[in-house]
Parts: C-alpha cells; sequence; structure tokens
C-alpha cells in the first residue's frame, strides 16, 4: 500500500465534505454579485490560460459549424451542458488549489456525460414544449378569429400585421426561455461537484434563479450587450468575449447561491 494514500483520500474527503454543505433552496444575493462573478471568470482565465484558450477554440469551431449548417443548431441544448460543465470542474480544482488539466477535465466530463446530456435534453424539450403549446394557442386564436368575424378580417389582423404577430410571439416565447436558461443555469455545477440528479438539479437551479431574479436580469442585460457587440468581432474574439460571460460566470454564482 502506498503511503501517500491516506492523506490523498483525506483531501479528497476533505473536498467532498465541503462540496456537500449546499443550501438545496439556494439564498438570494444582490445583483451587483455579477461583477464579482465575471471578475472570479477572469481570474481562473490567467491561472490556466492554455485551457481556457483550448475551450474558446472549441467554441468558436462550434459557432461556425452551426452557422455553416443551421439544422445543427438545436446541438447547442447538448454542448452547452458538457462545456459548462468542464469550465465549473475546472474552475473548482483552482479554487481547490489543484488545477486540472486538460486530461482530466475532458475525463471528469465523460464521468458524468449523462447527466450533462440529460440537463440539455430536458432544457431543449421545455423549449420545444413551449413552442408547441405557443403555436397551438395561436392557431386556436385564429380558428375563434375565422368563427366569430370572417376569413376577410382575418386575412387582416394577422396577414397583413406580420410585426404585430412576431411581437406577439417574441412575448410569448420569452418566458420559455427564461424558463430552460434558469433551469439550466446551476444545474451543471450541481452535477458536476455534488452528484445531484438532473431533474433535482435543474428544479433547484430554476428556484435558485427566481430568487435571484434581479441578478439574473442584471446578467441578461450583460449577455444581450455582449451578443449584440459580437457579430461585429471575428468569430474566435467572440468567443473570448462570450465564454467568460456566459460559462465562466456560473461557478462564482453557484458559490454565492448555493455553496455554505
Amino acid at each position: 500500500m502506498k503511503l501517500e494514500y491516506p492523506a490523498q483520500a483525506l483531501k479528497r474527503n476533505t473536498r467532498d465534505s465541503v462540496h456537500d454543505a449546499i443550501e438545496r433552496d439556494g439564498r438570494t444575493v444582490s445583483a451587483g454579485r455579477v461583477v464579482h462573478w465575471l471578475v472570479a471568470g477572469m481570474r481562473a482565465v490567467l491561472a490556466q490560460p492554455t485551457l481556457w484558450m483550448c475551450v474558446s477554440a472549441l467554441c468558436a469551431c462550434l459557432l461556425m459549424l452551426f452557422k455553416a449548417l443551421p439544422l445543427l443548431r438545436p446541438l447547442v441544448a447538448l454542448a452547452a451542458p458538457l462545456i459548462a460543465g468542464g469550465l465549473i470542474y475546472a474552475q473548482d480544482r483552482i479554487a481547490q488549489g489543484e488545477p486540472a488539466s486538460i486530461g482530466e477535465v475532458v475525463s471528469a466530463v465523460g464521468a458524468k456525460s449523462n447527466a450533462l446530456l440529460a440537463i440539455g435534453l430536458m432544457s431543449g424539450a421545455v423549449v420545444a414544449i413551449g413552442y408547441v403549446v405557443m403555436i397551438a394557442a395561436m392557431n386556436l386564436s385564429l380558428l375563434a378569429s375565422i368563427m366569430t368575424t370572417g376569413v376577410r378580417s382575418v386575412s387582416i389582423s394577422y396577414g397583413g400585421d406580420a410585426g404585430m404577430r412576431g411581437a406577439i410571439e417574441s412575448l410569448v416565447s420569452a418566458p420559455i426561455f427564461t424558463i430552460a436558461i434558469g433551469a439550466a443555469w446551476f444545474a451543471p455545477a450541481l452535477v458536476m461537484l455534488h452528484d445531484v440528479a438532473p431533474l433535482e438539479a435543474m428544479m433547484a437551479s430554476l428556484n435558485g434563479a427566481a430568487r435571484n431574479w434581479g441578478a439574473a436580469a442584471f446578467f441578461v442585460v450583460l449577455l444581450v450587450g455582449a451578443c449584440l457587440v459580437a457579430p461585429a468581432l471575428p468569430l474566435f474574439v467572440s468567443a473570448l468575449i462570450l465564454t467568460p460571460l456566459m460559462l465562466l460566470s456560473i461557478y462564482g454564482a453557484y458559490r454565492d447561491v448555493f455553496l455554505k
């Protein structure tokens, strides 16, 4: 038996005991903490620049692939939890003073890949079901209009004002995406670091996001701003901007909201 085994086991057990001490319902933090989450993400970049450059290159390649092949864009829902899980694991190792290699990150994600993919599938299902409900509701509204006002009025009200219909679709789809993003926000961290079941992790994530709606709204504003600026920049540069904002900040948010 190796003499160093007890010390290594004690170190792992100590880290696991810290990770088990989480607030399952989450707690409320101020919106200003979003800045600290971003700063923590950038510190992680400076601690392991090679790892983050590889992740940014992967994100840039995926963006180019989805841009060239629009039919593959739904796969974003599957890729995002895997990438987020890897980044969260790497940041946690840095926080524990044990930076992980690229191979260790890939191995850790592989061990939790089924759970992370389940998060992506369920998030995509939320969006798909929401759109089905939205289309069904609009078709029922259209049918009711046909029955009461006649086809000519329908053509004027629905066919002649595409802008109004688009605005209605945006208003209806916004809550759908909000629920899907809220459910997937903290779920990869809870799965990777605490072995929480995917559905339970998504419910806890949604609850934590709801309790911190102010911080979530501030984060969304920053994200929308970055998305508006990104098309004006080279694809690789936009990946460098969006990766820290969308993914690296999740770890700091998870620690604030869930870690005791």
